[in-house]
């Protein structure tokens, strides 16, 4: 089972969307991305400290983010700018904070656990992980003694 299936994105993007409206399309334009896949990417893009620009591009390269993000085909990539205006609506709204806060407690609650490296990178590990899981860069078996690095 992977990180998607351990976070309740759909009730997170429901109280996004209840919170902080999206704009309106009276103007035209293109339908809005799904709020859950946005805050997926979000999330994708904390995990792996990544610029905007560097976190389309990865979008686009990545069949694992893809599977992470329900998607068959890069084609639907939300542009850089509309990953950013997204974070800004988040920020607008004092809810960004919040969303990563609930998505920690949602992983938090499954076993997962966030830690830094002698290099500052941030892995998510699973608890009970032998091997590599969707999300996760790198994998140990933790012992009772370990103490969650958050």
């Amino acid at each position: 089972m992977g990180l998607a299936e351990h976070g309740d994105f759909e009730a997170l993007a429901a109280r996004i969307d209840a919170a902080a409206p999206r704009p309106s399309r009276v103007k035209g334009g293109r339908p809005a991305y799904p709020t859950a896949r946005m805050i997926k990417i979000l999330v994708l893009q904390q995990l792996y400290s990544l610029a905007y620009d560097t976190l389309e591009y990865q979008l686009l390269d990545r069949r694992s983010f893809l599977r992470f993000l329900d998607m068959t085909e890069s084609s639907s990539i939300p542009h850089s700018k509309t990953i950013r205006q997204f974070r800004d609506r988040l920020a607008q709204a004092c809810l960004g904070n919040q969303v990563f806060g609930q998505v920690q407690q949602q992983l938090l609650s499954q076993g997962y656990r966030s830690v830094e490296d002698e290099t500052e990178t941030t892995y998510l590990l699973h608890r009970d992980a032998e091997g590599l899981d969707v999300g996760t860069v790198e994998a140990r078996r933790f012992s009772a003694d370990d103490s969650p690095a958050i």
